[in-house]
């Protein structure tokens, strides 16, 4: 798989075009977990009613729909435990996991957030093509997401 960015940048291009309203998707927006802390995850999807997206610093977390990490080497534990536990916390409903393949395709480990519980759930593992209809629907050749 090539570097994270470049998954990073790839994944962005299939959400933004597919989203539809009132969606907006970002490369790492900031979002705000509490007053003293955020965090920013390699994509974001979020809800942009009564939102100035021009003037936002951090998005609110209610305002999330998806938060998206792909996993690189200096990432791993923040992707894997920190982050979906912060996200989960904050009642952020789909969190995507991109790893890398046996084959170095992505593979993208779908989540979505149980409410009685308050932690995420795995709901699909995607290989080859992502489609789900969450937060909204969209198609993804994960092939094409690395150019090969």
């Amino acid at each position: 798989m090539p570097d994270s960015e470049e998954t990073v940048r790839h994944l962005y291009s299939a959400l933004r075009p597919a989203r539809v309203s009132p969606y907006a998707a970002n490369v790492e927006r900031c979002v705000l977990l509490d007053k003293d802390n955020t965090t920013k995850p390699d994509v974001v999807v979020f809800d942009k009613t009564g939102l100035d997206v021009f003037e936002l610093e951090c998005v609110p977390p209610e305002a999330v729909a998806l938060a998206v990490e792909v996993v690189s080497h200096g990432t791993r534990a923040a992707d894997r435990f920190r982050k979906p536990g912060q996200y989960a916390e904050k009642g952020i409903p789909c969190y995507w996991r991109v790893e890398r393949g046996l084959d170095d395709l992505p593979v993208v480990h779908e989540f979505h957030r149980d409410e009685e519980k308050g932690v995420y759930l795995p709901v699909a593992r995607h290989e080859g093509v992502l489609r789900t209809s969450v937060p909204y629907p969209v198609e993804i050749d994960l092939a094409q997401v690395v150019e090969l």
